[in-house]
């Protein structure tokens, strides 16, 4: 993944964060994979646009941008305008080294193809309350903000992640930390 961007491309990029995440969940997303504070980085009271921007300028000349690249989709692997610029980069490092060829990006796995029905099954039977609890944290949504007992929370959580484009995202986690729903 390149450490410099064309102008096209900071413009891609700052649209793709923009539509993937707010103030909070960028903080969350500083906070945790790169130690940093947004508050340091942009003024509270500044639009997202305008934090977007700036946290990109510093991640450029600080020498993390790839870093924030491969972190955000990471971190919210199912939106869509996130996704479409990093297999745009993709596509555009093919003649790269090999070495650069490998950053992350390539090593996320493929998507079981399931049902909300079947997943919700499955998580019900799979999934205990407290891995539930675990994976909302884990995922960075309030477990507290889903109501009722096991069955309905694991419904709102799968229709949580629908309604923001994120399905993908929530079936990548499960896979990896939860293999044993998809048995």
């Amino acid at each position: 993944m390149p450490d410099n961007l064309t102008p096209q491309q900071m413009e891609s990029l700052h649209s793709a964060l923009l539509a993937a995440y707010n103030k909070n969940s960028l903080a969350r997303l500083l906070r945790f994979k790169f130690g940093k504070s947004l508050d340091h980085i942009a003024p509270a009271n500044a639009a997202l646009n305008d934090i977007i921007f700036t946290v990109i300028e510093t991640a450029e000349a600080e020498g993390w941008l790839a870093e924030l690249i491969r972190q955000s989709h990471e971190n919210i692997p199912g939106n869509p305008q996130l996704k479409a610029f990093v297999e745009s980069l993709s596509l555009n490092s093919e003649n790269a080294e090999p070495t650069q060829q490998h950053d992350g990006m390539q090593s996320l796995t493929t998507v079981v193809n399931i049902s909300r029905s079947d997943l919700l099954r499955q998580m019900v039977d799979h999934m205990s309350l407290p891995d539930i609890q675990t994976m909302s944290f884990d995922l960075g949504i309030d477990y507290e903000q889903f109501t009722g007992g096991k069955n309905i929370k694991i419904m709102e959580i799968i229709q949580f992640f629908e309604r923001r484009n994120r399905f993908d995202e929530l079936v990548r986690y499960l896979q990896a930390n939860y293999p044993h729903v998809f048995k």
